[in-house]
């Protein structure tokens, strides 16, 4: 949805913080005007429940976050400055109780082009993973820094995957008790995921769906365990969102639209992001289009979602969680804070240029609890 290598179609066609700098950036965001970020008291939220981050200047993608000690959290998203993905640079927010934030600020740890970002706890410590762009050979690289009482140690290399050489492969780290997750695209665009024991060594590479798809994420059903989901054109539609389930993680059940319209609409799901509940599910955010009308931006264009997931795949309520106006939504993200709330993430589109998304603004909300479990 952006331009370049990140527009949807080539997608499945195939002053700078150092690294001591975030302890600094929390004094600045204290010094200068907290933005308060309040429990959104209904849904779908409205311009007064979220908080837009930033000048809205390239695009911003998909968040991560870390809570703290604190009650609060670090937010860090990559931002392709201009609009494409050999722009991409890490941002950072700074929130010290939970319910206010500072300004983005840069984080960089020396690569230049820096990108999927995913802060992951291991080993009773937490990690920010995330992939670098290499200026000679264009391969990628692969790294974690550790994040110590607010502040960013230098980075590590970690090992080499193999078939995973460039950022348009999308790399995207998830946890799974005291390992991680990776999950990728093959070359050939096929999902291919592996375990990283004790987030750092390399376990066997899987290939949970032998077809060519984009944004493939592969998270725990806690100890009941995995689900995948990713997104490809269906026969008679435009994109569809499919789901499977594994209680081995090895052996997956058939595939499973996420969110199937009613006739005579034609799919369009894109974007999931499955959350793991308490109760061993998952909730799932993810977009879909609609006609906004003419006071919206546009006439046309995205709305946000969640629903539960069981770990037998059966399917909560779908809830929308946008105000069909006000935003256009694409890649959500969602992350439990440490009083039980939820913080939802996602781009909010504001221009549209002749090979995709050009503009769009992190924006953020809390909700005060999970998606509806499944009727009994």
């Amino acid at each position: 949805m952006c331009r370049s290598s990140l527009t949807l179609a080539s997608f499945l066609a195939m002053g700078v913080v150092a690294f001591g700098g975030l302890r600094d950036d929390a004094r600045a965001a204290d010094a200068g005007a907290a933005r308060p970020l309040p429990v959104a008291s209904r849904v779908p939220v409205g311009r007064e429940d979220v908080v837009a981050l930033g000048s809205g200047a390239g695009v911003d993608r998909q968040a991560t976050l870390a809570t703290r000690r604190s009650g609060g959290f670090v937010l860090v998203y990559a931002r392709f400055q201009d609009g494409d993905l050999d722009s991409a640079q890490l941002r950072q927010v700074v929130s010290e109780t939970g319910d206010a934030l500072s300004d983005p600020r840069p984080l960089s740890f020396g690569h230049g082009v820096e990108d999927a970002p995913a802060f992951i706890d291991v080993g009773g410590r937490t990690w920010l993973y995330f992939a670098s762009r290499e200026t000679d050979t264009g391969s990628i690289g692969l790294w974690r820094s550790r994040l110590d009482e607010g502040t960013f140690a230098p980075a590590h290399r970690l090992d080499a995957i193999e078939g995973l050489t460039r950022l348009v492969q999308w790399p995207r780290w998830v946890a799974a008790g005291s390992d991680a997750l990776l999950t990728f695209r093959g070359l050939t665009s096929v999902p291919t995921w592996l375990r990283l024991e004790d987030g750092l060594k390399p376990g066997p590479a899987m290939v949970p769906a032998a077809v060519g798809v984009a944004y493939p994420r592969v998270v725990p059903l806690g100890n009941r365990g995995c689900f995948f989901s990713y997104q490809r054109p269906p026969e008679g539609g435009y994109m569809a969102t499919y789901y499977r389930v594994s209680a081995d993680c090895a052996r997956w059940s058939d595939a499973a639209p996420l969110a199937p319209p009613p006739p005579p609409n034609k799919p369009d799901v894109h974007d999931a992001y499955a959350l793991p509940r308490p109760d061993g599910g998952v909730d799932v955010y993810y977009v879909y289009p609609s006609f906004k009308g003419p006071d919206a931006r546009f006439a046309v264009g995205f709305d946000l979602y969640r629903r539960s997931v069981r770990p037998d795949g059966r399917l909560g309520p779908e809830q929308r969680l946008t105000d069909r106006t006000a935003f256009n939504p694409f890649a959500p993200s969602a992350h439990r804070l440490q009083d039980g709330t939820v913080l939802v993430s996602f781009s909010d589109i504001l221009e549209n240029g002749a090979d995709g998304v050009s503009r769009a603004q992190l924006t953020v909300f809390r909700l005060k609890d999970d998606a509806a479990p499944v009727a009994p």
